[in-house]
């Protein structure tokens, strides 16, 4: 029987959600990685490295110049958020569509240039850089590379092609002190919670019947 190929050639990154990375307190569901058999081979994802304090002093929102995004969380008072500790490490991933597929009998393939990159979240108000700092790489990176697939689709099925984006995941614990208005400036307030940042190694791609 003869074999349709659909083939797909793109240029631009697939998924809004494949490119954003996930931000603090504000703005994200906070959902980790799932948890799964992990794949132990990587892709290149060398530009991320990152050294620095584990902590960020923060004054008020004056002191960031108008018109600029200075830090993921504001407070009308001085504090520091500070990463206090890793409390778990494991592989997980997320589970995208590309949106394609066909009916069978046809092959569905593609190469094409998709972004991807780490990401973090945190539970309370809070800034990245500590956490680029905790775990050892930037959690804000990203970058774009070539991916291929080809799946044969028999006769009769439909599939559609989706895809699993892998992590290593660093669990941390969190603490903000806020700091009163006026000298001696001491801490009137401790705000716990929990975080994670997770550096993206590989992406897999596979058919599911629909």
């Amino acid at each position: 029987m003869k074999r349709n190929s659909l083939r797909l050639l793109m240029a631009v990154a697939l998924m809004a959600t494949a490119a954003t990375p996930a931000l603090g307190h504000d703005g994200s569901s906070g959902d980790p990685p799932h948890r799964g058999p992990a794949p132990r081979t990587e892709l290149p994802n060398d530009g991320d490295a990152f050294s620095g304090p584990t902590w960020i002093f923060h004054a008020d929102e004056d002191a960031c110049p108008a018109g600029e995004v200075c830090t993921e969380h504001y407070s009308s008072f001085y504090h520091y958020h500070y990463v206090t500790g890793i409390t778990g490490t494991y592989d997980g991933y997320y589970d995208y569509s590309t949106g394609y597929g066909c009916t069978g009998p046809c092959t569905a393939e593609s190469t094409m240039t998709m972004s991807w990159t780490n990401k973090w979240y945190a539970s309370i108000g809070f800034d990245h850089p500590p956490v680029s700092g905790a775990v050892g790489f930037d959690v804000t990176y990203t970058s774009s590379q070539s991916f291929s697939f080809s799946f044969p689709v028999p006769a009769g099925q439909t599939k559609v092609i989706r895809y699993k984006d892998w992590y290593h995941v660093k669990n941390l614990s969190l603490r903000t002190d806020y700091l009163s208005s006026a000298p001696p400036y001491n801490v009137f307030q401790q705000e716990y919670g929990t975080g994670w940042g997770g550096a993206w190694y590989q992406r897999i791609f596979y058919a599911q019947s629909v």
